[in-house]
């Protein structure tokens, strides 16, 4: 909404009108250096097109300020700066500096009521990867790291109802919407009993069909040693905003995606095994996830997809266009995540994994090994990712931009 900015302001002038005494600070600071080779074979980047660089430099620093600010009321801030002297994109070649609110919001307890209203981060949904009902987040890259992610505007209303049950109402505020009508709202109802726990859904929005979402989960002891927790969600609509390619005889046409029932689901589980005698290696953990999307292109869209692009290779205006249509991991209607995770490997402050993701429709992977080391206190953390793509040259994973990518970071928290 228009005013949005200054509803941030208000919310900011309110946290930092309370006494210093009252004022909990902490900080931390980031450094990444990334590199990629790039796949001159790629239908979204044939030839450079686009120009994008092979290394990318990025500082950031954050100042995160909590407070009370009165007996029923507490604040958080998170104020961020991030220079960034050469990035892949290549719009952004020049030096970028700036500062700007990524979290605000207050909490207030007004009995049976609790509230939350501002700028923040919210995920809902068990999923670690897929996740087709996180309302708020639904475009967010889940390759790119959680504490990376701008929050959003919102208001947050929770009602208590028993030990066991609450009912939510969320609005989402975008810049874009111009009416108050216009904010889409969801209502939630979330239970939890025992080993079980889950939330249901209904989002509502003026001149669109509502949207469910449903989240269940388990968790349960196998052995002592051995924990788990098996989860689904799964979400229905009777209409798409997304468009696709679509063949003709004179060519080819870019067309909105039928009206229909579409349904997506995502069925998953993690597994926990500890190594309480072991000198080398403190515990294991397995994730899977299979992930179902009727509203995801299909096969033939995406060849579409791909064909025209190599088609209007040499218009960039155009290219640049058609390729915005493309979305991340909706290129299919088939995935599978899985992730092992090596935790204190060798020292107890060291953590190795080994994460894929395969489309199974076009045989196409993504590899996500990592190393991290965490120390002071596990506060701070170095992280060393890569990010190799594989298929054939139709497949959705073998034209990424590039072929792959190496991260090195480093984040001191204090």
């Amino acid at each position: 909404m228009k005013h949005s900015s200054l509803f941030l302001m208000i919310l900011f002038l309110c946290l930092t009108a309370t006494p210093v005494e009252g004022i909990e600070l902490r900080g931390e600071i980031y450094n990444e250096l990334q590199t990629q080779a790039l796949n001159s074979n790629s239908a979204l980047n044939p030839n450079n097109l686009y120009q994008l660089n092979e290394l990318q430099y990025l500082m950031r620093g954050n100042l995160v300020v909590k407070s009370d600010i009165f007996d029923s009321a507490t604040g958080f801030a998170k104020l961020e700066w991030v220079y960034s002297p050469v990035s892949f994109n290549s719009t952004a070649n020049r030096e970028v500096e700036e500062i700007y609110l990524k979290e605000m919001y207050i909490d207030l307890w007004w009995d049976p009521l609790i509230w939350r209203i501002g700028k923040y981060y919210l995920k809902w949904g068990r999923p670690v990867f897929f996740n087709p009902i996180d309302f708020v987040n639904l475009r967010r890259d889940p390759l790119q790291p959680v504490d990376q992610t701008e929050g959003s505007l919102l208001i947050n209303v929770l009602f208590p109802v028993n030990e066991s049950i609450s009912v939510d109402f969320l609005a989402k505020i975008e810049e874009e919407v111009e009416k108050i009508e216009d904010i889409p709202v969801v209502t939630r109802v979330a239970f939890s009993k025992n080993r079980i726990s889950g939330f249901g859904f209904v989002q509502g929005q003026k001149a669109q069909k509502p949207i469910y979402g449903l989240n269940l989960e388990y968790v349960y002891n196998i052995t002592d040693e051995l924990s788990g927790c098996s989860y689904g969600v799964v979400s229905y609509k009777r209409e798409s905003s997304r468009k696709k390619i679509e063949k003709t005889d004179f060519g080819y046409e870019t067309i909105k995606m039928e009206d229909k029932p579409y349904y997506a689901f995502v069925v998953g589980t993690k597994l926990d095994k500890s190594f309480y005698y072991a000198n080398w290696l403190d515990g294991v953990s397995l994730t899977t996830e299979y992930y179902y999307d009727n509203e995801n292109w299909s096969q033939r869209d995406f060849r579409n997809f791909l064909d025209y692009l190599n088609l209007i290779k040499n218009d960039g205006l155009a290219h640049a266009a058609e390729s915005a249509l493309r979305q991340d991991f909706r290129n299919a209607r088939n995935y599978i995540y899985l992730a092992l995770d090596l935790h204190g490997l060798i020292n107890e402050d060291f953590m190795l994994s080994f994460d894929t993701v395969t489309n199974l429709e076009d045989g196409s992977r993504i590899y996500l090994p990592s190393l991290s080391y965490s120390f002071n206190n596990y506060n701070s953390v170095v992280n060393l990712v890569a990010q190799i793509s594989s298929g054939n040259r139709n497949s959705e994973f073998a034209n990424n931009v590039a072929d792959w990518q190496i991260l090195l970071s480093l984040q001191l928290s204090f």
